[in-house]
């Protein structure tokens, strides 16, 4: 069917934990990581057209005019369904990009469930999942979202009690070097000392998640690539604000902070807002993604 529109909400994820269980003959880290859905999100539009095609436009600068993970993910979807339609997508981004908050993979996990709805729903929910995993490791999270505990390299899921409720301050500050470089980063610090990571953190949370314990959750959390990167100055800044937990998600170089104290958290918002532009707020959410409008 052509002309069918679509809107969706694309929502971010944290890691709130993140270990690495292993490494692959190949190469590849496998993970043992929490990833929790947030409210930051981007939206996007998509519609189904006569002819053939796809169109992508953006709000931002560095994605214009690219092969970016959006027309890929569009183009893998038309490949494995056979289709023949033309599809415009229009992204608003509002999740910063290569910040270590899965923006690119909500995005891309949203035109997969986008034009699987469109299209009659023709793909179950495991081939929707190996294609998204074929894009990028946290997008089979993002198809599903709110709390789940993430092995392999992305493709095993155990979803997880939600996040009790709280204020969720993020701050993206500076750039990082790519995912790949902070890999190696983490190997080379490995294989000098063994012993020098603090974690395993994610079974002792998903333990307290189990339970619902918010105290014990921010006790628990962490992320091994806090060895390599450093952001011990700004940790404590935001700590002063009243912060029950701040840690970091991906391999940065965003950070993040719970509050249980909403008053805090707007405080630690307004404050840090004012000097870095990548400051947002958000609470836990229980869904990758969210439709807003079908119409034909």
């Amino acid at each position: 069917m052509s002309g069918l529109e679509l809107t969706l909400q694309a929502n971010a994820k944290l890691n709130l934990t993140l270990d690495i269980a292993g490494r692959r003959e190949d190469g590849y880290h496998l993970l043992d990581s929490i990833m929790q859905s947030v409210t930051l999100s981007d939206r996007l539009h998509l519609v189904l057209q006569s002819g053939e095609g796809i169109s992508v436009s953006t709000n931002h600068r560095i994605l214009q005019g690219h092969d970016n993970i959006v027309e890929r993910a569009a183009r893998l979807f038309l490949k494995e369904t056979g289709r023949k339609e033309g599809v415009l997508i229009e992204l608003q981004k509002a999740i910063p990009i290569s910040a270590g908050l899965g923006g690119g993979s909500a995005d891309a996990a949203a035109v997969l469930l986008g034009l699987n709805l469109l299209c009659g729903q023709p793909l179950e929910q495991a081939s929707l999942a190996r294609l998204g995993l074929s894009l990028g490791a946290d997008v089979p999270f993002c198809l599903t979202g709110s709390t789940a505990r993430v092995g392999g390299v992305g493709e095993e899921l155990e979803p997880l009690p939600p996040m009790p409720e709280c204020s969720i301050l993020i701050l993206k500050k500076g750039r990082k070097p790519s995912t790949a470089e902070m890999y190696r980063r983490l190997d080379e610090a490995l294989k000098r000392d063994g012993s020098f990571l603090s974690g395993p953190f994610t079974p002792g949370t998903a333990d307290a998640l189990r339970h619902g314990d918010y105290s014990e959750i921010c006790a628990r959390l962490g992320n091994a690539f806090e060895a390599v990167w450093d952001h011990t100055a700004l940790e404590a800044e935001i700590y002063s604000f009243g912060a029950d937990r701040v840690s970091l998600s991906g391999s940065g170089p965003a950070c993040f902070a719970l509050f249980s104290d909403s008053g805090c958290a707007n405080a630690a918002y307004r404050a840090f807002k004012s000097r870095y532009r990548s400051t947002y707020l958000c609470r836990p959410a229980r869904c990758g993604f969210r439709v807003l409008d079908l119409r034909a």
